[in-house]
């Protein structure tokens, strides 16, 4: 008995391993990529590693890699020494938030991205300010010619126009759901479907999983879905254009209007192409088995 206790406390003290959990990084308002919360042995704590390169470019800040050797906004450091790690392609370095911090005083605003269980933090230079900001539209629609209204606000963020997710695509003639999933914890994501074609997305988030017949992927978009007063609201142009139709905007009547036949979605220039039959969800970076529908 005692030989079982003992061996039952040595696994106890076992180490685990490292918790990583995922964070959307944006530049000022710019959706970038995927960061990761993970433990750093350099700093001795868990810390946020954000991808350097694309992070910096997205802010306008020079930023190249030679082997190890990071050099950003004139600051050259061996990332690997600082616990950063290169991604799967080899196209970019994650490197701790925090060495940015401390070596050119970047600064992280988490609650000026819209999010609803997801984890954002939006990175400013110093002395900078966000800019994004979301207004009320007063701004009239027009479908295949039909003047449609909505049952709440329009947004305006940043020259953008926002519409309420379920109206919207329910106007155009598709079926919303709201599965969730579980992948370290339980995420909120949509699920939009249109003929033989789906896009799937999740509130806060810049990427897209899109599905036509048997071809699809996953792209990126600055303009990302957010949660606003309880209700999701999307981009309106970008999503009138997947479904395949014409915008046009008048400012004089300040209408905006789509003319298209909304048979299905449709894939962007930009899809990176995936495996359909990889029940990981296409580098979205969560499980989902939305793509067996």
């Amino acid at each position: 008995m005692r030989k079982l206790l003992l061996i039952a406390l040595c696994i106890l003290l076992l180490p685990l391993p490292a918790y990583a959990m995922g964070q959307d990084v944006f530049a000022n308002g710019q959706y970038v990529d995927r960061g990761m919360g993970e433990f750093n042995d350099y700093y001795g704590a868990p810390v946020l590693h954000i991808p350097a390169l694309a992070t910096a470019r997205a802010l306008g800040v020079p930023a190249y890699a030679d082997g190890s050797w990071v050099t950003i906004g004139g600051k050259s450091v061996d990332a690997l020494e600082i616990g950063g790690y290169y991604n799967d392609a080899h196209t970019d370095i994650y490197m701790p938030f925090i060495w940015f911090t401390d070596s050119l005083g970047w600064r992280a605003e988490g609650d000026t991205i819209p999010h609803d269980l997801v984890t954002a933090v939006n990175i400013l230079l110093p002395g900078q300010s966000s800019t994004k900001q979301i207004i009320k539209s007063n701004a009239h629609f027009k479908l295949n010619g039909e003047t449609i209204q909505f049952d709440t606000d329009v947004l305006n963020v940043n020259g953008y126009l926002y519409v309420p997710l379920r109206a919207f695509f329910e106007k155009a003639g598709a079926e919303v759901g709201f599965p969730k999933v579980k992948f370290y914890t339980e995420f909120n994501h949509v699920v939009v479907l249109k003929g033989n074609s789906l896009l799937d997305f999740r509130p806060g988030r810049g990427v897209y999983g899109i599905r036509v017949g048997n071809d699809g992927g996953y792209f990126s978009d600055k303009n990302y879905p957010f949660i606003k007063d309880n209700r999701t609201y999307v981009p309106f142009r970008l999503c009138s254009q997947l479904l395949g139709a014409k915008v046009d905007w008048d400012a004089s009547t300040q209408t905006a209007s789509v003319v298209g036949d909304f048979e299905r979605f449709n894939l962007p220039s930009n899809t990176v192409h995936t495996d359909m039959n990889d029940p990981y969800m296409m580098g979205m970076g969560y499980y989902t088995p939305v793509f067996g529908l």
